[in-house]
């Protein structure tokens, strides 16, 4: 262009509407004429033109990356996710961005709720909510609905965008049922290799939930609490629990067996308002050659210490007429009242002592506990002999009353907003048989 079209202002900068703060022109001009010039101007001139931008607060967009469309199973819950839902705001952080629901929530067709506050709907939730996954919409009732959204970045906000759902029935069906085998006595995970279902679901990971149906003969089957804690008699367990390993299989029968049985775990699956039902997964219990001789209860009576031995439990083969073999016995449940000691040292789940410890008195029992009354205190153990095996017994220990253990009452106090009450013996109170001379220091 030349210079009288800048003189005539037809020469215009257009901004191509990205974010960055400064753009520049680099120009060269020369001089042409027919007459001579000046030898300053015969060579172009090269100029450097800054140009500052001026923001403006763009709206933010929703946009749907795979169409505005979801589908759920009914009466299930599903994950509104970033690959459902995302935002589009080149000059707002994702921190800075919240959702709107509008149009009312249909309560009786579904509502969106937070994963960690199931059935309390929700009308706006953040961008990072988004983000970390924790926005779950919640099917009711209808087979087509919508959801109308609209996002702010706190100053202005974007166009309303329209999410469609469609809701279709659950196709649930068994894809591994293998069964199990174990020993009488032992216990053996449960996982999807084992034992799993697939649906229809639809980029969905739908809640799946086995239900037991009839009471099981030979054992019970546990759930693990999180972070490796303790193994829990269970009715019912979700596929996920599977997934992660946390589901067993605890053979409990003390019985002694003339021949292998099976357990037939009975069960039926739930997904949504689906039931599967009429399932059984079997598990073949290889039976126990070793057995009790003789297990006799402890009475503690008022000691607090008192040893164990072969007078009260000893353990034997089938077959009476075997050759003498040591027997290890592994401790499965460890008590709960008192402590199992081997030679002054505490035993715990997966510890033990052999026949010989009993015999020489290396075993004893502590009660730690100080109960007015009398208790019982137990511990489960197995035997083993090689690759001989018994079943999961259950030792009773019985623990008398100590005259001087103090007995306390605690019970709620309600107190009117403003007002008082008296506390009484029936609220606070410590006696024991030979005592209720106590002194109460409020700390």
């Amino acid at each position: 262009f030349t210079l009288l079209d800048i003189v005539n202002r037809k020469v215009r900068y257009v901004h191509d509407g990205s974010e960055g703060p400064m753009d520049q022109l680099m120009l060269e001009v020369t001089v042409t004429a027919q007459q001579g010039v000046p030898e300053c101007l015969r060579q172009g001139q090269v100029y450097l033109l800054p140009i500052m931008i001026n923001p403006i607060n763009d709206a933010p967009q929703v946009i749907f990356p795979h169409g505005n469309h979801m589908t759920i199973l009914k009466h299930t819950r599903k994950h509104l996710t970033t690959d459902i839902l995302q935002v589009l705001d080149d000059d707002t952080s994702c921190d800075d961005l919240e959702f709107q629901l509008h149009g009312g929530q249909q309560m009786e067709e579904g509502f969106v709720e937070y994963d960690f506050q199931p059935g309390v709907p929700i009308e706006e939730f953040s961008c990072r909510d988004l983000e970390a996954g924790t926005v779950v919409y919640v099917h009711q009732s209808a087979t087509n609905s919508q959801l109308t959204l609209q996002v702010s970045d706190g100053t202005v906000p974007s166009p309303i965008a329209t999410l469609r759902i469609l809701a279709i029935d659950p196709d649930i069906h068994l894809h591994n049922n293998t069964g199990l085998s174990i020993s009488q006595g032992g216990a053996a995970r449960i996982t999807t290799a084992n034992l799993s279902v697939e649906t229809n679901a639809v980029k969905q990971r739908v809640a799946i939930l086995y239900v037991l149906t009839q009471p099981l003969r030979y054992g019970e089957v546990q759930k693990q609490g999180t972070m490796g804690g303790e193994w829990k008699k269970v009715e019912s367990f979700h596929q996920q629990d599977l997934e992660q390993g946390r589901i067993q299989y605890f053979s409990t029968d003390p019985e002694h067996r003339l021949e292998d049985v099976v357990e037939k775990l009975r069960f039926e699956v739930r997904v949504g308002q689906k039931v599967l039902q009429n399932n059984t997964f079997l598990i073949r219990i290889k039976r126990a050659t070793i057995k009790m001789r003789t297990m006799v209860p402890l009475q503690m009576k008022n000691k607090r210490h008192r040893n164990i031995t072969s007078a009260e439990l000893e353990a034997m083969l089938e077959d009476p007429n075997s050759a003498p073999v040591p027997f290890h016995y592994m401790i499965i449940q460890a008590p709960k009242k008192g402590n199992l000691e081997l030679l002054g040292n505490r035993l715990t789940e997966g510890f033990g002592f052999t026949q010989d410890d009993l015999q020489r008195n290396h075993l004893s029992y502590s009660v730690t506990i100080r109960n007015s009354q009398q208790a019982e205190d137990t511990f489960q153990f197995r035997v083993h002999a090689g690759e001989q095996h018994s079943p999961v017994y259950t030792y009773t220990i019985s623990i008398g009353g100590d005259p001087d253990a103090p007995a306390l009452t605690n019970v709620l106090l309600t107190v009117p907003e403003g007002g008082q009450a008296i506390i009484s013996k029936d609220h606070l109170f410590v006696q024991s048989m030979n005592s209720m001379d106590y002194l109460y220091e409020v700390i």
